[in-house]
């Protein structure tokens, strides 16, 4: 039997009609296809020859194929980030997976051959997250995205997760322009077949041979010819949608332009109407101008805004307000992108030296504790130390935010306003030399990164002691004015101000470090972007501590910006920020977890904060 509990959760990322208009005339076809079959856990059939079909299959009809079999661990960012940066606006790109697949709160991963899951957490740190390889898809502009899932078979980890859900569970959103076919209906098994190819498989191959075919009806038939072969026991699934024409094999003719449906002749002309095509070239140039000219518009402003630097305040609401100005997305450039980052990080520089020419009768003042050095009165965004060995703090201003996401999983649910009192947090996760210049030892497994790099295999009582011995050294009690985070005033602060998927940016690799850039390591403190307020590292690196008790969804939660420290399961707490070992979809700025008091775990650090008077 091939059965799996895998279920799909893609963000709605909407197109804009434009740019299928404005796609390349002559788009690329490519693909990517997966057989996983040589687990630790058991040996598939059928997986890795089912591959290497439709290996031969696509190449046959013009893919140019990335083949990938018994994928590892370690090679999956490689493999995934080598395929999706190749791919240009306006591809055609096919993904085939065959293998194992499981899903853990609602996300769906593709475990790799070696893992070795013993519970529900070890899943993302062993596997492929189809949702992250989809939106690889969507940033790079892939003209259509068709993904088939030859996936359902007995989740081999089973007996060590708490959810054992069987079958597929159908998209609530797929993103525009994805198209997604799976081996079996929701709640339902598939079965293996009795050649060397699975049922579902060995009915795509010989579907694919007929030319002229749309894609969704190439599905209907697959599904009928799987339903006929299976005794109606199985029936094949279709989710999503194309924006255009697609054809797996284009014979006889038929037009493989998936951004605009051809118009034939009238029965008996002799000729053919060009209205539509000459139509969407006029809006196409049209289009392409109007973003030329609103490049042009951000460059001056951007420009403009450089000069705006008498004193920090100017320059701080000139940054500001280039960035209010230039949100959008230009689909034909990457300067936008370019612009935005370096108008962050000018806005960042801008805010650590704000109280330098804020006269003090404006400043909201700070009452320093007793320090080792000289005390200062702090602005919002200013960075202050109140010793040599302590962390570097922010002060991050006062404000009320939507907390959570409505698009996401159920513990990220319901979106709530929450206010949030003016408080400092570090400006980069506690480091190893901060650590060990309080606690003696040092417990990382990356003791080599480093005294900059940030301190793990941190316990959530041991974040506390670090806290403990801060406030003794600063203020002479334990009970002095350093503290963990609340939850919400951690989310609060990663988004700085903004509202992007990750803390501080859209682009994870330009503020994180993950599991696709990281090396499988920690890497030192404050080397990508910060966000804006001028922090850190707070998506990837290390995941980090926060006060609140875990709860199962924010029903109840408090909207003061205190810890949650009542009811819920208070013997793990929550820690946030994903880690340089998880994917794009841990590392967001929503994205929740938890654990115990174990010291097991090398992605566990954290962050101290400061409460202000």
């Amino acid at each position: 039997m091939r059965c799996l509990a895998l279920s799909l959760r893609v963000l709605c990322a909407l197109l804009c009609p434009l740019l299928l208009l404005a796609a390349p005339a002559h788009a690329a076809r490519v693909a990517l296809v997966i057989g996983n079959a040589d687990y630790v856990s058991g040996r598939l059939k059928n997986p890795v020859n089912d591959a290497r079909a439709m290996t031969a299959k696509l190449g046959a009809l013009g893919f140019a194929v990335t083949k990938v079999e018994n994928l590892k661990r370690d090679d999956i960012g490689r493999a995934i980030e080598n395929f999706a940066g190749a791919i240009q606006s306006g591809d055609e790109v096919v993904i085939y997976y065959a293998g194992h697949g499981v899903q853990v709160r609602g996300v769906n991963y593709f475990p790799a051959v070696d893992a070795r899951i013993q519970r529900e957490a070890d899943v993302p740190l062993h596997s492929l997250n189809l949702n992250d390889l989809l939106e690889l898809l969507d940033q790079a502009r892939a003209g259509v995205k068709v993904v088939l899932l030859d996936a359902c078979r007995d989740n081999p980890y089973a007996a060590s997760m708490r959810t054992t859900t069987r079958g597929l569970a159908r998209i609530a959103n797929a993103p525009a322009g994805t198209l997604i076919h799976y081996a079996t209906m929701p709640g339902k098994v598939a079965a293996d077949g009795d050649g060397v190819n699975g049922l579902y498989t060995t009915q795509l191959l010989k579907a694919l041979d007929a030319p002229g075919v749309m894609v969704e009806l190439l599905f209907k038939q697959v599904a009928t010819d799987v339903k006929r072969a299976s005794n109606g026991e199985q029936v094949p699934w279709l989710e999503g949608h194309l924006d255009g024409s697609f054809y797996f094999n284009s014979g006889g003719g038929r037009p493989k332009d998936t951004a605009v449906a051809p118009t034939p002749a009238p029965s008996g002309s002799a000729g053919a109407d060009f209205e539509d095509l000459e139509q969407a070239q006029r809006q196409t140039v049209e289009a392409r101008k109007k973003w030329a000219a609103w490049q042009a518009a951000m460059q001056a402003a951007f420009d403009k805004a450089a000069t705006l630097s008498a004193t920090p305040e100017i320059e701080v609401k000139a940054w500001e307000r280039f960035l209010s100005a230039h949100g959008e997305d230009n689909p034909d450039s990457r300067d936008d992108e370019r612009l935005r980052g370096e108008a962050t990080r000018r806005l960042s520089a801008a805010l650590a030296k704000g109280n330098v020419a804020t006269p003090p009768s404006q400043r909201p003042t700070v009452t320093p504790v007793p320090t080792t050095s000289p005390s200062t009165t702090q602005t919002a965004g200013s960075v202050f130390r109140d010793c040599a060995e302590c962390p570097e703090m922010v002060v991050i201003p006062a404000g009320r935010f939507e907390m959570g996401s409505n698009n996401g999983e159920r513990n990220e649910k319901p979106v709530h306003s929450v206010d949030v009192r003016s408080f400092a947090l570090g400006k980069y996760e506690v480091t190893q030399g901060q650590w060990m210049a309080l606690m003696g030892g040092n417990p990382s497994r990356f003791a080599n990164c480093g005294e900059e790099c940030p301190v793990e295999l941190v316990s959530w009582d041991d974040a506390k002691s670090y806290v403990k011995k801060l406030n003794v050294k600063v203020s002479g009690s334990e009970e002095g004015p350093y503290r963990l985070p609340s939850e919400s005033e951690w989310e609060y602060a990663c988004r700085g101000g903004g509202r992007h998927k990750y803390c501080g940016s859209d682009d994870v690799g330009s503020v994180a470090w993950y599991e696709w850039n990281s090396g499988g390591k920690t890497r030192r403190a404050g080397m990508k972007a910060p966000n804006g307020y001028g922090l850190h590292d707070l998506s990837g690196s290390v995941w980090e501590w926060t006060e609140d008790c875990w709860h199962e969804s924010y029903s109840g939660a408090p909207t003061n910006g205190s810890a949650w420290t009542s009811g819920g399961d208070c013997s793990r707490r929550v820690e946030r920020g994903g880690s340089w070992s998880n994917n794009p979809a841990w590392v967001r700025s929503v994205t929740r977890s938890r654990d115990g008091a174990s010291r097991h775990i090398n992605l566990l650090g954290f962050r101290v904060a400061r409460t202000l008077p």
